[in-house]
């Protein structure tokens, strides 16, 4: 198809046209604002000939065939902590749209600082005459539209001054045409939608909201579009569990520029932040996705590194001697957590609480003062996601009137033998609310957050037997990176996703009567109080041909009992099934929330406990994780 379509068009007739162009010094007096310098591309053959391919034409310009530049023209960028005046554009909105174009600038209404009216700072290069030129504007038809591409700018008023001649030439011609090619320079007074395909998901960089209800309009409008064009944040597992379709929902947190940013005002609130993060890991666990861990995308500081937390309060103790003698430069915060809030790798951008825009010293592009929360996922509603929102920005109030200082706790096993339960999470989540409460005298309500409760661990059954209330919920389970592997394509690194956990949740137990067993092993209750026992069960799912332990094979069913030790038998019990009884022509994911539920529905059993369990089988509580018991270790 390919080849008719240029065997159609004609070999030897121009498929684009090409405008070399460049700043070429300051402001012009004419129509336009900037001068613009070009010259006449020549080549051995005369002729300009695109790299191969179906990408726009301006990315495919023969640069390397171009007369040899003696040396690279020097790049200068703005310095994003400058404040600007406000954009001097035209009274019409442009109309020009396309991948990669500018939303409306908006006049935030900055004071002006800059006094110069005759150079704009941060141009990619000033031309000098008789010196190359290396970028361009090209315009050609594809798909029936003209598409004019505009090349990398050095600021924004560059980049509409571009834009401008474009609207100009279209008007006059009374043509439509869609814009494309290198994205307007981070400007806080442009606001800028990216819409980009990862594997599986898309992924939609939005504006930033000054307000609260910015924030409420504009995530409405994004869950409202996103239907409308067919698309959901939610997705079904095999078992016909409702889950998140693997987008995060990363909350960016700062200021208009770096200089409004709390994190670099105060780098005191960033390290309240760590610690209350630090001591409640259910604002890790109940806004996340099913990949967690110390290899996933957006890992706890502490996970995985045992000594975390004791360099991390060194490096807290030292931001608050240097607070308190007046030395809190911009660069503080990031010298004294860069090399701390990473993941195992020592990845910035892979953190929990990242930092790498806050001031890095690698480029302006780094020092916006912006802090990423990516512990979050994509909830399926509007609402929920503004609720996760809201308990971020009533923290970071509460640490701006008042700064955290209790200590951090080490965890170490404990943080997924307790916390990836869905009755642990939602009373240490009781207490974040508590504390919210009582700091703005507004009442942080549980209810508000029932939704995510069920949506993160899901309610598999519940019955009663003989006077006590047993309950199955999903739990989490880390889903670790193994080693490398030879694929026909090279190496590869798989994530064990075998492996799951069910949390076991009683009511009205005699312990001293009375015991819970899987497969008739006896589960390690856990006294919540007020007659509550709660145990964690992780078991293999399936058995994939490369994981964690690939000789243990798959657990299933799961036949929990409750064991009467007074009558020597077990009283009943309940079953949870593994696989589908069907088989595996039944191991595609369901199509829609009717058969999902049906689905979810068959896997529990109230009934069939174990008619001959006499004695359950002890294995000992595991001093590392005294609350699960592994099904792998039997």
């Amino acid at each position: 198809a390919r080849l008719l379509r240029i065997s159609e068009q004609g070999l030897g007739n121009p498929v684009a046209y090409v405008i070399p162009i460049q700043l070429a010094q300051a402001r012009a007096h004419g129509q336009r604002r900037f001068k613009w310098a070009s010259e006449k591309w020549g080549t051995r053959r005369g002729k300009l000939y695109l790299m191969p391919g179906d990408s726009p034409a301006g990315f495919r310009l023969p640069l390397g065939s171009l007369q040899w530049l003696q040396e690279e023209p020097p790049q200068f960028q703005r310095d994003p902590s400058t404040r600007r005046r406000r954009l001097q554009t035209r009274s019409q909105v442009p109309w020009v749209w396309g991948a990669g174009g500018a939303m409306p600038p908006t006049n935030q209404g900055f004071t002006d600082v800059d006094s110069s009216d005759d150079w704009v700072d941060g141009q990619t290069a000033f031309w000098v005459e008789g010196q190359p030129i290396r970028t361009a504007l090209t315009v050609e038809v594809r798909d029936g539209t003209l598409c004019v591409f505009l090349p990398p700018t050095g600021s924004v008023e560059h980049y509409l001054d571009l834009l401008e001649a474009v609207e100009d030439v279209a008007t006059a011609q009374d043509l439509k045409v869609h814009v494309e090619g290198y994205e307007p320079p981070h400007d806080h007074r442009v606001n800028t939608i990216k819409v980009t395909p990862d594997p599986g998901v898309i992924e939609i960089n939005i504006h930033p909201a000054a307000n609260w209800a910015e924030l409420r309009e504009i995530t409405a409008t994004l869950y409202e579009e996103a239907r409308q064009c067919g698309l959901d944040s939610y997705t079904f597992l095999v078992d016909g569990r409702l889950t998140g379709s693997g987008g995060g929902n990363h909350i960016v947190v700062g200021g208009a520029t770096p200089g409004d940013s709390p994190f670099l005002r105060r780098p005191d609130v960033l390290g309240s932040i760590v610690r209350y993060w630090q001591r409640h890991p259910s604002l890790s666990y109940l806004f996340s996705g099913l990949f967690i861990g110390p290899t996933s995308q957006a890992p706890r500081f502490d996970e995985g590194r045992p000594e975390a937390v004791y360099e991390m309060e060194i490096a807290l103790k030292e931001m608050e001697r240097l607070v308190a003698n007046g030395q809190a430069q911009p660069w503080l915060t990031d010298r004294l957590f860069r090399h701390l809030l990473t993941d195992m790798t020592g990845n910035t951008h892979r953190a929990e609480i990242c930092i790498d825009k806050m001031f890095s010293p690698d480029g302006p592009t780094g020092r916006l003062g912006l802090v990423e929360f990516r512990g979050f996922e994509m909830p399926p509603h509007w609402q929920m996601s503004l609720a996760q929102a809201l308990v971020l920005r009533a923290l970071i109030a509460w640490f701006w009137a008042k700064p955290y200082q209790a200590d951090m706790v080490p965890w170490g096993t404990a943080l997924h033998d307790r916390f990836l339960l869905e009755d642990f999470v939602w009373a240490d989540f009781g207490e974040v609310l508590d504390d919210l409460s009582r700091a703005h005298g507004m009442p942080f309500r549980p209810e508000w957050f029932d939704a995510q409760r069920e949506f993160r661990f899901a309610q598999v059954g519940e019955m009663e037997v003989a006077g006590v209330q047993m309950g199955l919920r999903n739990g989490i389970e880390p889903w670790l990176v193994l080693g490398e592997e030879s694929t026909g394509g090279g190496t590869a690194r798989y994530v064990d996703s075998s492996v799951e956990r069910l949390q076991m949740r009683t009511q009205g137990l005699d312990p001293e009567r009375h015991a819970i067993t899987c497969n008739g092993y006896a589960l390690p209750l856990k006294d919540r109080g007020n007659g509550v026992h709660v145990a964690g069960v992780r078991f293999r799912s399936w058995q994939p041909w490369s994981a964690l332990h690939p000789t243990v094979p798959a657990h299933g069913p799961l036949v929990f009992d409750l064991f009467d030790r007074h009558a020597g038998r077990s009283a009943g019990g309940c079953t949870y099934r593994v696989a589908h009884q069907g088989g595996r022509a039944h191991e595609t994911r369901p199509v829609n929330h009717l058969e999902a539920e049906g689905r979810a529905l068959a896997r529990f059993e109230a009934g069939g406990h174990s008619a001959h369990l006499t004695q359950p089988q002890h294995v000992g509580v595991h001093p590392a994780y005294p609350v699960t018991l592994d099904m792998r270790r039997l």
